[in-house]
């Protein structure tokens, strides 16, 4: 069975950066300039990918800072969807044309 929640960026940032290129989570942080900590906490899922990150990330791969957060947007809508999507349903009424 497929994992039931939403990818988050730091899943994208191991499996399509750190596993090919063979480097661990400290070269990696230490490209970055950032500590060994947050970027762990973000491949962990603990903490979100914030704009500061991204633009690390942007510098050093390549990959524009908007895919980044972009990826993280979607995360929180959807983790926030499945959380709370229902009673959003039920107490918000759609606008009348």
């Amino acid at each position: 069975m497929p994992d039931a929640r939403p990818n988050h960026p730091g899943d994208t940032l191991r499996e399509d950066v750190l596993e090919p290129s063979g480097r661990g989570p400290f070269e990696l942080a230490r490209a970055l300039g950032v500590e060994l900590g947050v970027l762990s906490d973000v491949l962990l899922r603990r903490r979100p990918l914030e704009a500061d990150l991204a633009l690390r990330l942007e510098r050093h791969l390549g990959t524009p800072a908007e895919i980044w957060l972009g990826l993280q947007a979607h995360h929180d809508i959807e983790t926030t969807r499945r959380s709370h999507g229902r009673l959003i349903d039920e107490t918000v009424a759609p606008r009348r044309r």
